[in-house]
């Protein structure tokens, strides 16, 4: 297979803002298929940009993501620009339950008939409402609660959507379906996959530009472990920090060089955001540096999570729901410390303190080690 050795320089076909709403590229594998990025505006105020979706001309014409629910008219003027419409759209392809991803998959497949198709623990989780699940697992879990505002009723309102969806196709690890191939790389949630495609990789939320996704929390396979197929329920490979950081280095093992095509800042601030899957190592340098500044915090005393929340993040990302968010990142970070024995939990995870050790360092050095080489 001919594998690109740089990021692809898409050719714009329509303007978008100066983040990318609205904005039509078209880019060609290094086999010649063409894929098409759609940037759909997120409709709630955020710091991530668009949304991007592909359409990709394949052995069906196929969908990569459906975007927020009630940007059809974004995501129909996207599709006119390059010659299509909703109707013609045979096969949608999730990279994961978020919905900035997958909230418009039903009024596209009503539209269209085509068939929905995605990662076998996706389909496991439809008949529940899994955001208010986790809500009531970190109140519990963590004495913290998100809140209510505009986007925690969005999510209630799409939970109930996504429970008349029908998954035709529900694939696994490694299974293949023409030029694609699907990758399952939980982490940030536990049915996130990347997908493969003649010499380019999509890689949903897993690996962004400029930004990183929140890890979900370790924790939560006991709570969501029984509507899973019985090979996910033994051994935890859906939740948590170190989960998606194995991800991430299963992937840089396709390549450095090899293409991604992310689903945020594509293009944002006026520029475009091109990598590869080098990326993937950046983001495991990231958490090693946020990893030591939390063991550095804790040399000289315990300390409770708020407290270190409080003293990692700063200014705005503390801000409304940001507290929520940073403190749930935190929590997934001290998981990973408690697993290799570098902190301990005390007073009912309300309050941290460090062993003397740091072990994560020796664990991450050899993230992957079982990374099969030969992956394309």
């Amino acid at each position: 297979m001919t594998i690109a050795t740089t990021a692809i320089q898409p050719k714009v076909l329509k303007q978008g803002d100066s983040k990318g709403s609205g904005m039509v590229l078209h880019y060609t594998t290094p086999k010649g298929a063409n894929v098409y990025g759609i940037g759909n505006p997120l409709t709630w105020e955020n710091t991530l940009g668009p949304i991007w979706t592909y359409v990709v001309e394949a052995d069906k014409l196929t969908l990569v993501d459906t975007a927020v629910g009630g940007t059809m008219d974004t995501f129909q003027s996207g599709l006119e620009a390059i010659g299509y419409r909703p109707e013609d759209i045979q096969r949608v392809i999730l990279t994961h339950g978020h919905l900035d991803h997958d909230g418009n998959t039903f009024d596209i497949l009503w539209r269209s008939g085509g068939e929905l198709w995605a990662h076998e623990v996706y389909k496991s989780l439809l008949d529940i409402n899994r955001v208010q699940t986790e809500r009531d697992f970190h109140a519990q879990f963590l004495g913290l609660n998100s809140g209510e505002d505009s986007l925690s009723q969005r999510s209630m309102e799409h939970e109930e959507m996504r429970k008349h969806l029908c998954v035709a196709r529900p694939f696994k690890e490694g299974d293949r379906a023409g030029d694609f191939v699907f990758h399952h790389t939980p982490g940030h949630t536990p049915e996130e996959i990347c997908i493969q495609f003649q010499g380019v990789v999509f890689t949903g939320a897993h690996i962004l530009p400029m930004i990183t996704p929140q890890p979900s929390l370790k924790a939560s396979h006991d709570v969501f472990r029984h509507l899973f197929h019985e090979s996910y329920r033994q051994e935890n490979n859906l939740y948590g920090l170190l989960v998606y950081l194995r991800n991430l280095r299963r992937m840089s093992r396709m390549g450095p060089d090899v293409p991604i095509m992310p689903s945020h800042r594509v293009y944002y601030r006026d520029q475009f955001n091109l990598l590869t899957l080098s990326r993937a190592e950046e983001i495991i340098d990231h958490h090693m540096k946020r990893l030591g500044l939390i063991v550095d915090l804790l040399r000289n005393e315990p300390m409770s999570v708020t407290d270190i929340t409080l003293k990692h993040f700063r200014g705005a990302y503390l801000k409304g729901r940001g507290f929520y968010m940073a403190m749930t990142e935190i929590f997934g970070h001290l998981e990973l410390l408690d697993d290799t024995g570098d902190i301990e939990f005390i007073e009912t995870n309300q309050a941290v303190r460090w062993t003397g050790t740091e072990n994560y360092k020796r664990v991450l050095d050899g993230l992957g080690a079982e990374a099969d080489n030969r992956i394309w």
